[in-house]
């Protein structure tokens, strides 16, 4: 059993969930510096674009939930989203931390000299904007570019046209289809080949042995969010998660996840 156990756990790959958000606050520096420094093999994060045409890392389309500010980003210039705390509300020992831009986050893993890190960028948009702004791909690509870092992403979205126009813009680039109860298409593998996307990205309850078996049997990646308990992760394995290289399982808590990892993986 568990011989059986490390097989099926050889090719996991963890992410940390916008960083290590579980111990830092979500989608800042600290949170992604804490992640590089637990050992993940990637971290996850969400990008808007501000005003002014700058692509940055923040969940909401809002400032409202995650800072002490308010507004819509795509309102606000980057400046005035710096203005905003992006710490204080995670925990007073995080005062002072900022929104980042992409390219900070790129200079915060180059600089880190861990050469394994990927990161996995999911394009957002506001509920019923889907799309908008139109040039959000092309900007993300850009930076992507400048950093010479487009080797080094995956790109996802639950709006599947945009990872499928990040292909066209970029042929090589890696991407993958964020899948939830709302968006559940009838046919992953199909959904899958329209959008050419590489791998699968559902919640973690929608997967099943049924999913696994079709999808790693037409070479597709499985990326399952959000994981924060290793008896989750267990479940996943069981199932064949981890069999395929690009498996990959996202937690708020990547260590516990790592610490899972390391004991199915050991002698």
């Amino acid at each position: 059993m568990a011989g059986d156990m490390r097989k099926k756990a050889g090719f996991l790959a963890v992410q940390g969930h916008r960083g290590a958000s579980g111990r830092a606050p979500e989608n800042t520096l600290t949170a992604f510096r804490k992640a590089i420094e637990l050992g993940v093999d990637g971290m996850e994060m969400d990008l808007q674009v501000t005003r002014d045409g700058v692509v940055v890392v923040i969940h909401d389309d809002t400032l409202d939930r995650t800072t002490d500010g308010r507004g819509r980003v795509t309102d606000l210039t980057l400046d005035e989203v710096k203005q905003a705390d992006a710490g204080i509300k995670f925990a007073p020992a995080f005062h002072g931390e900022r929104v980042p831009t992409l390219s900070e986050v790129i200079t915060l893993v180059q600089a880190s000299g861990d050469e394994r890190v990927r990161l996995n960028l999911e394009i957002k948009f506001g509920e019923g904007r889907e799309g908008q702004p139109e040039d959000v791909e092309a900007r993300v690509l850009a930076v992507l570019r400048e950093t010479s870092f487009v080797d080094r992403v995956t790109v996802q979205s639950f709006h599947h046209p945009s990872p499928a126009k990040m292909k066209t813009l970029e042929p090589g680039i890696t991407t993958g289809l964020l899948v939830g109860q709302r968006n559940l298409p009838p046919d992953p593998l199909v959904r899958v080949r329209e959008c050419r996307a590489d791998y699968y990205a559902p919640a973690a309850g929608l997967i099943t042995a049924e999913l696994v078996s079709r999808l790693h049997g037409a070479g597709i990646p499985l990326v399952a969010w959000t994981v924060n308990d290793p008896d989750e992760a267990r479940r996943l394995v069981e199932l064949g998660v981890g069999t395929l290289p690009g498996d990959t399982i996202i937690s708020d808590y990547p260590d516990r996840l790592l610490d899972m990892r390391r004991a199915l993986q050991a002698p």
